[in-house]
């Protein structure tokens, strides 16, 4: 119950994207089982819904610190996922939301990627807190979210990502962190259980 309030109290509205320029799916990296999380599933299935509507390219960077190579991995599941007629544009790894704004907006500047309006795709917990981090980062750009509704599971190596009251509690700390102390916060990552190398 007190979920749902929060979820109504908290959660962006979605609204019709009219203009893009660039998509891209947050990333959630990868379940201790080196599959991709629900909430991974749905920001690319719904970002490939956009970028071939508007014929937009899609940018993406993934963890790179739950094990050996699971940057790696997570971008191979993610380029099968999207198919052959994408060709993504990947920015380096990263440990946090910050990290991978960074990551993206350096590799889209390098290749001259059009980016006066950014749709980040993510889901809700996390999308006021991904907004602001975007808005800082890249003032001159449009940011639009469209955001999911993901189930979270146990088998995720992030503490946080193992229910969604976790991450929603999570989430509404991020946000006023952000808030109180700004980009400071970017040497923060979350908390990992039972990984392993692969």
């Amino acid at each position: 119950m007190l979920y749902q309030i929060l979820k109504r109290w908290y959660q962006l509205r979605n609204i019709d994207v009219s203009q893009c320029d660039l998509v891209v799916p947050l990333g959630y990296g990868l379940l201790t089982r080196s599959s991709l999380p629900d909430a991974e599933l749905k920001v690319l299935k719904m970002a490939k819904q956009i970028a071939k509507k508007h014929q937009v390219p899609i940018a993406w960077a993934s963890s790179n610190y739950f094990w050996d190579n699971c940057e790696g991995q997570e971008n191979r599941l993610k380029a099968h996922l999207l198919g052959a007629k994408f060709n993504p544009i990947i920015g380096d790894g990263i440990t946090n939301s910050i990290t991978e704004a960074y990551s993206i907006q350096t590799k889209i500047i390098d290749k001259k990627i059009k980016s006066d309006t950014i749709v980040l795709v993510a889901d809700w917990a996390h999308a006021r807190s991904a907004k602001n981090i975007w808005s800082k980062i890249w003032p001159e750009a449009k940011i639009t979210v469209i955001s999911i509704d993901a189930n979270w599971h146990q088998s995720s190596p992030v503490f946080f990502q193992r229910s969604r009251s976790r991450w929603l509690a999570v989430n509404l700390v991020r946000h006023i962190a952000l808030k109180i102390l700004g980009m400071r916060i970017k040497k923060i990552r979350h908390p990992l259980k039972n990984t392993h190398s692969r």
